[in-house]
Order: structure tokens, then C-alpha cells, then sequence
């Protein structure tokens, strides 16, 4: 074991150990040629064939790249030490963490880890050949400062073309940690996939639960002599974990590996289904703002109205009264609001003025006017919030004169793709767009979207479809904009900066920095209070898109999987290459968001990116399925309103995700894994 200090290969220098076990030690180190900490991985092994695994270990481990797991950048034998050069990973790991805090994890914490995790193991799994991490415990997992989940120590993965022969060695069985290591581990018969799956639940079970899990030894020998299984489920010794989500966790953990989930994509999506919040108690939608923003009542014929001790009564709302009052109405402009804001910032600019001039007469003068004016304003803007159109709860914008029939137009080029992803058409178009000024040199730039007829969802027959696409309707839209780019961090930076509405807004909270890529890492109300600080700033009424109109756009006159045909590749949208779609070869995978549009293909509408880059929120709340949809394009409410729709798939999810039809979802104070963003909708009413 090297000291601190001791330089190996001429190049890293020991500072300290880190830690240590029965299969090998770890050492931060100083990697004294590129002036930076790594860690440095030093491996136990006494037995030529697990030399020679190791070593083929280590070429495996090097060819990795994913946000949740290390880099290894080297591998070399020293003295009687093999070693593997590392990412240092600052950050506590989750045991310590779990110590200090004295209690379980939020659920929803540990269940936005577990999701990071299982992308992580979608990914190991899927190389040729498979890896097994075979160690998944919450020792091995950090947290670092920007919230990402990173697994850690390889030491006793295996690559599924090789590590058969090897996993019954002594060596290898003495690895495992007994509470999070299945039976198969433990009585080494062969791990794969599935065994990472019930570690990963094990882990998951002791966060939520703070309790480790009963070993699947000890399990096993009750279950052979009282027929009974002692693992508790989480939600006994946890009320707050949701039931469905304790089911997924035992499933995961069955001693029988069949019982398990197949893959770590279906654990993952066991968990989002069974993480599902109860059906919120529907709102009077009679309900409106009075009086003071602090004050509401219920206007209508209800019993409360009626009754004597509740008439004149103003009852406090607080923020998050008033943010659900807000989709109830949806993310309208206060009209009525600003058009009082604006009277009083006239009113009390020419009263300064005012008080410069010396003149009584001409003061009143000047006072009469603005009255006047500013009570034409209120006027005005009172009557387009009454006279507006209603759209799926919002209200329609006021007419933008000029703006749809004098708006420049640009040119684009968009392209049609076969079955195995080669391009077989390019053609030029060209579309009209409106360009927002929001200063500082940031612009937005939306792209004028005709109205049409569309069939909405997925057919049976397209390949890896779900049942929430279907079933298939026919929707009408009216024409509007549409952001020809997801919102960017520039753009968000600028309107962050506006006067606060309901919520504060980060102005950086991306984790993939650029000012033209685009802004992640975002809830659905921050980018809700976004939309309502543009319309402010504006004057017109801009909103998330309904579920229905972001399909329209994407499909952009198509009906294939994707507007460029049968298929993609990374060439034109930025997803996981490593798992294409249909037919089409494997590709780069660029493992973070890219600037908007630097693809340079477009759909025939002339937006760019819909498919991939990050998912994108919409207005509409979730259904498990299109039974009872709205065929006119609104916003679609009723169903679970504690889940919001997420369209378009995501940097570092699978082709099929990126998909037209393809639907998601997430809580609207959900952040998600830096591969949430949302573009924007700009209602415009022609006369």
C-alpha cells in the first residue's frame, strides 16, 4: 500500500487514503502533469485470472461516458498493485449523508436519485458486452454540490462476455455488501442485470426507510421455514413512501431474479407510474381574484355564498392559493392588474413631475389628462381580458396589429430520412416569424404556425408506441406562434431578471452552461412565473404550449414516428446514439444538451429541436390515455393535476422517446436530472 507522497508512474503523487476494504484501497491523488486531483483505485488481486480480468476490466471501464458515472482515464500495474485512475468525485456519499440527517430521505428525493441510477444502469447494461456494477449501495453513490447522483467503485463489475467464469472465486464472492447483494451474488451462481436492479432497490428501500434491508440469505432461510417473507415493505416502516412504489421495491427485491424487473428502463418507469400522487380535490372554477391580490371569494349560487357568516368575508390565499388560482385561469396576464399598475406609474410619474412645476393651473392640467389616459388604458385592457377567447383556461392576447401579416420571414432547410437513417431529401423553405426584443442584446424569435387538422397520437402498429398515445383522435388548432427554439439561458437570464410575479426564478440553473443552449434543470411553475413575467414586460400573452398544439408542431404535417420520417440519428437530434430507433445505426452520443438549432435541420415548420435536446413542458395536466381528449387544441385539465406533461424526449434518453407521440410526465415542482426545459407559445387573435 503506497504512503502519502509516494509517486507512481513518474506522474501521480499519493496525498491520502480515502478507503479501504477487502478487494482494494482508494487514494486521492495529484496528477502531477495535468495540475489536478484524481482518485486512484488500487486493486487486491493475487490471482493471475482476475490480473488478466482486471485488465480487461479496466478497457471496458475507459470506453465509459455518462454523468452518473466516473471516468476512467487510466489503468497501470505497479510493483505487486494494479491500479485504475479515476474522477475524484467531490461529495458526501449517501450513507454519511443518511447518518447526519438522522431520518429517511424525502421520497421525492431518493426517487429523482433512483431515477439518475437507473439511467446510469440502462446505460451499463446496454454495452457490448453488458457491465454489471454488482456493488450498488449507498456507500458508492455521492451526491456532488450541483445535485448529481454519481456511482462509484467498479471494483467488482464484470462484463457479462467474461465474468462467469470468474464470479465464483473467493475473491469475487467476498465482494459483496450482505444487505444490498441478491442470493445469487451471495451463493455466486451468476449475476446480471437484474441482480444490479435489486441492489439498486435495496439501496433505495434503506433510504427511504432508514433501515437497512434484511440480507436475502437471512430472507431466504425464513422463507424456507415459515413460508414467509421478513422483509417489511417500506411504506410499513415509512407511511410517507406511496404504496405502489413499496410494491415496486419488493418486486425489485424478489429472491427469485425472474420475479424481478426485466430491465433497468421498466423499473424505471414502475417507479414514475407507481410514484403517481392522489387525484387533487377538484377547484370550484367559479373561484376568481377580488379586492387586494391577498383576497378571493367563491362568486356563484354555492351554500357558502348563501350563507350569512361567510357573505363579505375575504379569506387570505396564500403563494400557493394563488399559483393554483393561477392554472385554474391559466398563465394569463393580468390584465386588470397591469392595467391599474400602469395608471398608477403614469399617475405617479407626472405627480413627481409635478412637483417640479410651479404652475397650479398647469399641474392640473397635466393631472386631468393622465387621468384620462390612464383610465382609456384600463378601459381598454379590461375590455380585452373580457372580450378575450377562451383556449383551455387561458385568455386569448389582444390583436397584435401588423404582427401576422408584416412579420419577416426566414429561410430553412429540412430533410426526410428512410427506415435505416440516411437522408434522402433535403428541401429549402421558408416561414414567417415575430422577433421579441427582450434587451441586452437577447432576442426571441417565433415562428408563425397555421392553423390545420391533425391525427394525434400514435398508431398500434408504430414500433415501442405506449398505450397513454393512443387512442388515436383527430385535433383542430387555430393558428399561433411558436418559439422556433427551446427557451435558451440567455433568454431565461433576461426575463429572471423582471419584476418577481409568484415565484423567484434562478437566474443560471442549468448544469450544462451556454447562453445558447438551452435553459435546463427548470420546474413547470418557474417556467410558468417565466411566461407570466414576459406578458408583463410585453404586452402580449405569452404561455406553455397545450399537449395537443406541441404534437402539431412537432409532427409539422407528418404522421411518421418522427417529422424527418421513420427515424432519427444523431446527426440531426441530440438523444442517446448509443440506443437508436427502428433501423437506424448507432451514433454519437453527446452526453449534455447542445446550443438550440446548431443541428441545423428543422421540421417543415421551421422549429428546431422538438425531437431530443431536453423535454419540454406543456400546459395540459396528465392522462394515462386520450379517452375523453379535447379536439380543439386547449389545454386538457381534469386527470391528475399533481402531474404536468413533458414532450419531446431528452439528450440523454433513447430514440423512441424523442418519438411525436411520445408522452411523459413529472410533478410541476419537479427539476429533473438537467434534461427539462420548455419552449414557448405566443397566442395572437387576427381579426
Amino acid at each position: 500500500m503506497p504512503a502519502p507522497g509516494t509517486l507512481l508512474q513518474n506522474r501521480y503523487r499519493i496525498i491520502r487514503l480515502l478507503g479501504e476494504g477487502g478487494m482494494g484501497a482508494v487514494y486521492l491523488a495529484r496528477d502531477e502533469r495535468l495540475k489536478r486531483d484524481i482518485a486512484l483505485k488500487e486493486c487486491f488481486f493475487t490471482d493471475d485470472g482476475l490480473r488478466r480480468a482486471f485488465e480487461r476490466e479496466a478497457l471496458l471501464l475507459a470506453n465509459l461516458n455518462h454523468p452518473a458515472l466516473p471516468r476512467v482515464m487510466d489503468h497501470f500495474t505497479e510493483g505487486a498493485g494494479q491500479f485504475l485512475v479515476m474522477d475524484f468525485i467531490e461529495g458526501d456519499d449517501l450513507t454519511a449523508m443518511l447518518g447526519r440527517r438522522g431520518g429517511p430521505f424525502s421520497v421525492d428525493e431518493a426517487l429523482q436519485w433512483a431515477d439518475q441510477l437507473l439511467g446510469a444502469l440502462e446505460y451499463l447494461h446496454s454495452r457490448r458486452p453488458p457491465i454489471i456494477h454488482r456493488d450498488i449501495k449507498p456507500q458508492n453513490i455521492k451526491l456532488t454540490e450541483e445535485g448529481r447522483i454519481v456511482l462509484l467503485d467498479f471494483g467488482l463489475a464484470k462484463g457479462a462476455a467474461w465474468h462467469q467464469s470468474q464470479i465464483a472465486t473467493g475473491s469475487s464472492v467476498r465482494g459483496y455488501t450482505p444487505s444490498y447483494a441478491p442470493i445469487e451474488q451471495m451463493k455466486g451462481t451468476g449475476t446480471d442485470a437484474r441482480s444490479d436492479l435489486y441492489s439498486l432497490a435495496a439501496t433505495i428501500y434503506h433510504l427511504l426507510t432508514g433501515d437497512k434491508p434484511i440480507d436475502a440469505l437471512t430472507r431466504v432461510t425464513e422463507i424456507a421455514t415459515e413460508e414467509t417473507d421478513p422483509l417489511p415493505s417500506a411504506n410499513e416502516i415509512n407511511p410517507h413512501v406511496p404504496s405502489a412504489v413499496a410494491e415496486v421495491l419488493k418486486k425489485a427485491m424478489a429472491i427469485k431474479p425472474d420475479h424481478r424487473p426485466a430491465t433497468a428502463m421498466e423499473m424505471r418507469r414502475m417507479l414514475m407510474d407507481g410514484n403517481k400522487p392522489p387525484v387533487p380535490e377538484q377547484k370550484d372554477v367559479s373561484t376568481v381574484i377580488v379586492g387586494s391580490p391577498g383576497a378571493r371569494h367563491t362568486a356563484g349560487a354555492s351554500a357558502q355564498n348563501n350563507d350569512p357568516a361567510t357573505q363579505g368575508r375575504k379569506v387570505e390565499a396564500t403563494d400557493q392559493d394563488r399559483r393554483e388560482e393561477r392554472v385554474d385561469k391559466g398563465p394569463t396576464v393580468n390584465v386588470k392588474a397591469a392595467a391599474s399598475q400602469l395608471a398608477g406609474s403614469m399617475l405617479k410619474s407626472v405627480t413627481d413631475a409635478a412637483a417640479k412645476i410651479k404652475t397650479v393651473s398647469l399641474w392640473k392640467r397635466a393631472a386631468v389628462a393622465v387621468a384620462v389616459i390612464a383610465a382609456v388604458v384600463l378601459v381598454v385592457m379590461m375590455t380585452w381580458q373580457r372580450s378575450g377567447k377562451q383556449q383551455g383556461g387561458q385568455l386569448a392576447a389582444p390583436v397584435l396589429p401588423g404582427s401576422t401579416a408584416q412579420g419577416p420571414t426566414f429561410e430553412f432547410e429540412t430533410v426526410a430520412m428512410d427506415s435505416n437513417g440516411n437522408i434522402t431529401a433535403r428541401q429549402k423553405k421558408q416561414a414567417r416569424q415575430l422577433i421579441e426584443d427582450l434587451g441586452g442584446g437577447v432576442t426571441l424569435e417565433m415562428v408563425e404556425i397555421p392553423a390545420g387538422t391533425f391525427t394525434m397520437g400514435s398508431p398500434e402498429t408504430e414500433a415501442q408506441r405506449r398505450s397513454e398515445e393512443g387512442p388515436q383522435h383527430q385535433v383542430s388548432v387555430q393558428s399561433f406562434y411558436m418559439g422556433k427554439f427551446e427557451v435558451t439561458q440567455a433568454q431565461w437570464r433576461a426575463v429572471a431578471g423582471l419584476p418577481k410575479d409568484y415565484t423567484d426564478l434562478n437566474p443560471d440553473p442549468s448544469y450544462f452552461k451556454g447562453n445558447d443552449r438551452p435553459v435546463e434543470n427548470v420546474s413547470w411553475w418557474e417556467a410558468m412565473e417565466f411566461c407570466t413575467r414576459l406578458s408583463r414586460k410585453t404586452g402580449r400573452l405569452y404561455r406553455l404550449p397545450t399537449e395537443a398544439e406541441w404534437e402539431y408542431v412537432c409532427r409539422a404535417g407528418t404522421t411518421t414516428p418522427f417529422a424527418f420520417g421513420e427515424t432519427i440519428t444523431p446527426d440531426i437530434v441530440n438523444y442517446d446514439g448509443n440506443n437508436p430507433y427502428g433501423s437506424a445505426p448507432k451514433g454519437i452520443y453527446q452526453q449534455s444538451t447542445i446550443d438550440v438549432g446548431s443541428l441545423g435541420v428543422a421540421n417543415g415548420f421551421g422549429l428546431y429541436d422538438m425531437h431530443g435536446n431536453v423535454w419540454e413542458w406543456c400546459m395540459d395536466n396528465w392522462h394515462d390515455n386520450y379517452n375523453g381528449a379535447t379536439t380543439d387544441g386547449s389545454a386538457w385539465q381534469g386527470g391528475d393535476g399533481n402531474r404536468r406533461v413533458l414532450r419531446g424526449g431528452s439528450w440523454n434518453f433513447y430514440g423512441y422517446y424523442c418519438r411525436a407521440a411520445s408522452r411523459n410526465w413529472l410533478t410541476p415542482d419537479s427539476r429533473y436530472y438537467f434534461s427539462v426545459g420548455f419552449r414557448l407559445v405566443l397566442v395572437v387573435r387576427t381579426r
